[in-house]
């Protein structure tokens, strides 16, 4: 079940079992707040972000970096600019100091980002823009599962490719959320990844399962067991989250530039 709040609850940085809560941020902030944002970063995220040539992509990785500083920061009572990462054993980043045993995804796209948090379980999200480079087509005949493909060349045939393309965003946006979860890249055998018919249930394997090497073999199993939830999005863009099992809650809520400042302001950050 998904829900998207008008504004925070009482607990806005509490996290209940089996409760997954989605941040969205605006596809731009005030330059101002980029600059107290950038004050958070690790020596080695302001490189990172220096690497970036477009002045756009360099305030994107500011933003959402800075951003999920501050909400660990909340959920953890820990210094935001104090929080160390490193990559976990499949190479996803995850804390370094993590008593409250957080998990966190975070993807971005044209009309914003957005920061996925959960406690004990691991989480990804994605988000796509609706509109793609015209060679869709292809890449979900050799990505998608039978049943997505048929539900994609229906509105082909009847040439309506708004919904084609929308669909196959969507589609898309549920076997990222997957992977990221696990924590691999795109990976060959995603047909075998099959999302549910209505964007929503569990995703279940079929005839090509994913396998990389021996040693990461295990993870495709663990993929028969992944919960998908649509995102509230703009009409513009789909955005699906992925949790382990069933029964979750998905609070959805948008993180505007006045709750940033709060953080900053508060106690526990630096900037």
């Amino acid at each position: 079940m998904s829900e998207m709040r008008d504004r925070p609850s009482d607990q806005p940085y509490r996290l209940d079992a089996r409760q997954a809560d989605v941040r969205h941020l605006p596809p731009a902030l005030p330059l101002a707040l980029i600059d107290r944002l950038a004050t958070l970063l690790s020596d080695d995220e302001r490189r990172r972000a220096a690497g970036f040539q477009a002045m756009a992509l360099r305030q994107r990785f500011i933003t959402m970096h800075g951003a999920l500083r501050l909400l660990l920061s909340a959920y953890t009572e820990c210094p935001a600019d104090q929080l160390e990462f490193r990559l976990g054993v499949w190479g996803k980043p995850e804390l370094v100091e993590n008593p409250s045993n957080l998990r966190f995804s975070v993807t971005y796209a044209a009309t914003g980002g957005a920061i996925a948090i959960t406690r004990q379980a691991s989480v990804g999200v994605d988000v796509e823009m609706t509109q793609w480079s015209d060679d869709w087509p292809a890449l979900a005949r050799r990505c998608f599962a039978p049943h997505e493909l048929r539900g994609l060349e229906s509105y082909l045939r009847a040439g309506d490719r708004t919904n084609a393309a929308r669909m196959f965003a969507r589609t898309w946006a549920g076997k990222e959320a997957v992977l990221k979860a696990i924590g691999l890249g795109l990976v060959d055998g995603l047909a075998g990844l099959e999302t549910p018919e209505e964007g929503r249930g569990l995703m279940t394997m079929g005839a090509a399962p994913i396998e990389l090497t021996e040693d990461l073999a295990c993870r495709a199993e663990w993929c028969k067991e992944w919960w998908l939830e649509p995102l509230h999005c703009d009409s513009r863009s789909v955005g699906a989250i992925a949790v382990p099992g069933s029964d979750w809650k998905v609070v959805e809520r948008v993180l505007d530039p006045r709750e940033l400042v709060d953080l900053c302001d508060s106690r526990l950050a630096a900037c």
